[in-house]
């Protein structure tokens, strides 16, 4: 098994383990994991921690977009 079927297979396991313990229903588990699973063929992911990006990075995101429009005003 490749390294990415295997890091995209530990998040799918991870999840599923989360979402039993916390008693969510078969249906919402089922239509969770297809969007994830959804999410990342569509992003091309090949590491989990794409998924999880930094508030402080977010942050800067939205600073250097408000102000390269404020510059083109």
């Amino acid at each position: 098994m490749s390294s990415k079927n295997s890091q995209k297979s530990n998040l799918l396991t991870e999840m599923r383990d989360i979402m039993r313990r916390l008693h969510y229903s078969i249906h919402t588990e089922k239509t969770y994991f297809n969007w994830v699973v959804k999410y990342v063929h569509f992003y091309k992911m090949q590491e989990r921690e794409v998924l999880f990006v930094q508030p402080e990075k977010k942050a800067r995101l939205r600073f250097a977009n408000r102000t390269y429009r404020a510059m083109k005003l």
